[in-house]
């Protein structure tokens, strides 16, 4: 790179680094400085609440082969409010990503770059400012070794996180890994020349939050993409009127739902929670159908398309761990079928089609946005579910990989919007199914407990599938 591409370059890291979320800290030591300890804690503490503790085995192993990861890294630490909310490890080759795939060539191609490891963050953390934080100051920091770019080993979630700053795959495909529960990985590496213009986006974007990128389109959705209004759209505003109709509509939701007071209440029974996540597993399976067919549309802006199918394609399988957490509580009647779908759940899995086929293709992020953010919600009552009915992590599979998985994804949703919608009409569109399809989905936990009261009573041949057992 020429010498003025790199200041460049680095003013544009260092806007990142520093621009956002003035609250936060940011502080780069090498093992002997850091903060070890708090960010064990941190990586413990996350990897338990995702269901990832083979991760701290894996730390283990390392440390028992004498690979002094943590060791030899420079590790960086944001804080909030005194807090630590986020780490991330820098580590000169002989990677962990070698290591872990027996790809050992990647320590020779990639002798002069850093790998990016341990990128953790606390999860009611702001995810994408702390996570950029954190990767720009990564990227710095690297820069202060003199290397020559980047080098990673992520899953599907944090590599579109790591693409968004240049990054590339290096295989054509992901990576199984036996020792991470089979998790699949991909590799990624970059050199800070293909870093430069997606830093410079992201930095601009930071300087001045009004500027968007101007689709493109053509076809049927020409017209509803090109005519816009001149006037820009205050994204901020707009993005808080949804958090506060939320916050109106989860709190009425939560305070009338019958289930939920049932968990609230620690009410709730193994019956009642498999009845629900036979629901779940029944609407979860047609997520990823659904949201591909927006992507399948006529003439929509590239970025858009993209970010249709790519989240389709994250949500294939992920009714499985729904199916398996049901089977995990021992309760299933011997060779028992599961039911079809109650009525309002096939209404609610109808909807999702027709809004996603039909009218402004941008409605269906209205589902995704309430759908992607509800964890500060539910969390409280997760977390009492999981007490009162005495579950593992393994049993509550769906719910801890989507609280990962979904942190990310809100972010990019919300990215996605500003950069797509251009007018009113469209915000409010978005607005009208992120309510239409939360009250469908209260109309669907409102029937399964009503259901439980049929069971209850002796009356549901539906739910055959559990065994009758004594309600606490």
């Amino acid at each position: 790179m020429k010498k003025i591409e790199m200041a460049r370059f680095v003013a544009d890291l260092s806007v990142i680094a520093g621009g956002q979320a003035s609250s936060m800290q940011l502080e780069s030591a090498p093992y002997e400085r850091a903060a070890m300890s708090a960010i064990h804690r941190l990586r413990a503490k996350e990897y338990e609440s995702k269901g990832a503790s083979y991760l701290c085995a894996v730390d283990g192993e390392a440390l028992l082969k004498n690979l002094a990861l943590d060791e030899r890294s420079v590790h960086l630490a944001v804080h909030k409010d005194a807090e630590l909310i986020g780490a991330l490890r820098l580590t000169a080759a002989p990677f962990e990503l070698s290591r872990e795939t027996g790809y050992q060539e990647i320590d020779r191609d990639y002798a002069e770059h850093v790998e990016f490891g341990r990128l953790v963050m606390a999860r009611d953390a702001s995810y994408r400012v702390s996570a950029e934080k954190l990767m720009a100051a990564g990227c710095l920091a690297a820069l202060r070794q003199n290397k020559a770019g980047i080098v990673a080993m992520c899953r599907p979630v944090q590599a579109r996180l790591f693409e968004r700053y240049g990054l590339k795959r290096i295989l054509t495909s992901p990576i199984t890994l036996p020792q991470r529960h089979n998790g699949s990985y991909w590799l990624l590496a970059s050199t800070w020349q293909s870093m430069t213009e997606p830093i410079a986006r992201i930095a601009e974007h930071i300087r001045n939050p009004m500027s968007t990128p101007t689709p493109t389109a053509s076809s049927d959705l020409k017209g509803h993409f090109m005519n816009r209004e001149n006037d820009p759209l205050d994204f901020p505003a707009f993005f808080c009127k949804l958090d506060q109709r939320l916050d109106v509509l989860w709190g009425d939701l939560i305070r009338t739902s019958p289930l939920l007071r049932a968990i609230d209440e620690n009410r709730i029974t193994r019956e009642l929670y498999a009845i629900y996540m036979v629901e779940t597993y029944h609407y979860t399976g047609h997520n990823a159908r659904n949201q591909a067919l927006v992507g399948m549309r006529t003439g929509l802006p590239t970025p858009y398309m993209k970010f249709c199918l790519e989240h389709a394609a994250d949500e294939v399988g992920h009714e499985k761990m729904a199916l398996h957490d049901v089977n995990s509580l021992g309760i299933l009647a011997p060779e028992a079928a599961i039911p079809v779908p109650l009525m309002e759940t096939d209404i609610f899995i109808s909807y999702l089609y027709w809004i996603s086929q039909t009218g402004n293709p941008l409605q269906r992020l209205g589902y995704s946005y309430w759908a992607e953010s509800c964890y500060k919600y539910i969390n409280p009552l997760l977390a009492k579910l999981r007490k009162h009915l005495d579950l593992q992590a393994s049993q509550m599979t769906f719910f801890i990989a989507h609280s990962d998985i979904d942190a990310e994804h809100f972010e990019d949703i919300k990215r996605i919007i500003e950069r797509t919608c251009k007018s009113q009409e469209d915000l409010d569109a978005v607005t009208r199914v992120m309510e239409s399809t939360l009250k469908l989905t209260g109309d669907v936990l409102n029937a399964c407990h009503r259901e439980y009261e049929c069971h209850l009573a002796g009356q549901s041949k539906r739910c055959a599938f559990v065994d009758t057992l004594a309600v606490s």
